[in-house]
């Protein structure tokens, strides 16, 4: 008979140890500033390019070049880069630190403390949920960068486009304005499923969301939930976003 360590990961007793750990971060820091989610993208048309590496490495050994969705044969090795892309992308740009271990600015100002949990998506693949502290100068900043609008014009004659079609819009004058509209497009328009959000009749994420014009957010209501700036209803199901953070990642961030 073989027993698993309780600090296997996983556990109910790694769970309780992570709760407790995350109620004396709160008793010591406060309550978290930002609470991010990064979601893995093995699917789509700009998928994360590690699995693109890797499929491309099975089909030279193993698989057949017809082998639909190869990405599935390798559920360990698809953990494994995700963890790796999410270790290195707060390493370098949001939760950075000098050679001493101070905070250093990041994409979200500086972060003093973090706390980071996976989940499964109902595909299979990973996310991440994040809690940051920040540092009171950063978090004022932070605030009024984040957004759910979407960073396009539309073309004259275009208006009958659903507003997640990226060819809605007119082109960008930069390579990068341009990522970050087809990432807004592609990743952070939010889809309500009968069988999924809404499975109570209206969404429990609270989408489609009201116009709020207001480039600083504001608490909405008596929710928990904060509204950003959203300045009209073509807007309704964006995921709010930071747009630095939104363009390198690569995947849906929401924040």
């Amino acid at each position: 008979k073989c027993k698993v360590p309780g600090d296997f990961a996983g556990l109910p007793t790694w769970y309780r140890s992570a709760l407790k750990d995350l109620q004396c971060m709160v008793e010591s820091y406060g309550m978290p500033d930002l609470f991010s989610t990064l979601t893995a993208d093995e699917v789509s048309p700009t998928r994360f390019y590690e699995v693109s590496n890797m499929e491309s490495f099975f089909l030279k050994q193993w698989f057949d070049p017809d082998t639909p969705h190869l990405y599935t044969y390798a559920p360990v090795e698809n953990a494994r880069l995700f963890h790796q892309r999410c270790s290195t992308f707060l390493k370098d740009y949001i939760c950075c630190k000098d050679a001493e271990g101070n905070p250093l600015p990041g994409l979200l100002g500086r972060v003093n403390h973090y706390v980071r949990r996976y989940e499964c998506q109902n595909r299979g693949s990973l996310h991440a949920h994040i809690m940051l502290w920040l540092e009171p100068e950063s978090r004022v900043v932070v605030e009024s960068e984040i957004t759910a609008s979407i960073p396009g014009i539309v073309k004259p004659g275009c208006e009958h486009l659903p507003p997640h079609d990226y060819t809605r819009y007119e082109k960008p004058g930069n390579a990068a304005e341009d990522d970050l509209l087809y990432t807004v497009c592609r990743k952070q328009f939010h889809t309500c499923r009968p069988t999924a959000c809404c499975e109570s009749g209206s969404c429990n994420q609270g989408f489609p969301m009201s116009v709020h014009p207001a480039r600083r957010a504001t608490q909405s209501g008596t929710h928990l939930r904060w509204a950003y700036h959203r300045p009209n209803e073509d807007c309704a199901n964006v995921v709010p976003y930071h747009p630095a953070v939104a363009a390198l990642w690569g995947g849906l961030s929401c924040l």
